[in-house]
């Protein structure tokens, strides 16, 4: 094995590790999965372009994005702010160990968020959850 793949895959493990049981906020929680395509970001979102072509497709800011998701208020209780360092913790090793982040949200009520980036090795990697907005 060779360091680049054992990289890409200490990262994977560390992505799983970060969102273990983290639940996306939305009118549906949802589970967030690590998305690992061995191939460069921008094949992957060429694919998920043609895969969905019948959907809306939209890029959102990374920060506006993760501003609701990190920030801590004075009523938040213990299970709250656990909630809020996971989602410091993603943003931040996704920010760190990987380039080009990005986030693509594919349909319209029911909306698959992509967060994703290029490892150094050039493989995409990051995070894949539904969000469900009526």
């Amino acid at each position: 094995m060779s360091n680049n793949t054992q990289n890409y895959e200490i990262l994977q493990t560390n992505i799983t590790a970060i969102i273990k049981d983290l639940l996306f906020p939305s009118e549906s929680d949802e589970p967030i999965h690590l998305f690992a395509k061995e191939q460069k970001l921008e094949t992957t979102l060429q694919q998920l372009k043609q895969e969905n072509t019948e959907a809306k497709i939209s890029n959102k800011n990374w920060e506006d994005f993760f501003a609701p998701l990190i920030l801590e208020e004075d009523w938040h209780e213990e299970e709250e702010k656990k909630i809020v360092q996971q989602f410091k913790e993603l943003k931040q090793t996704l920010e760190s160990q990987l380039q080009n982040c990005q986030i693509w949200l594919i349909g319209e009520t029911q909306i698959n968020a992509y967060l994703l980036g290029e490892t150094t090795e050039g493989y995409t990697l990051g995070c894949q959850t539904l969000l469900i907005q009526t």
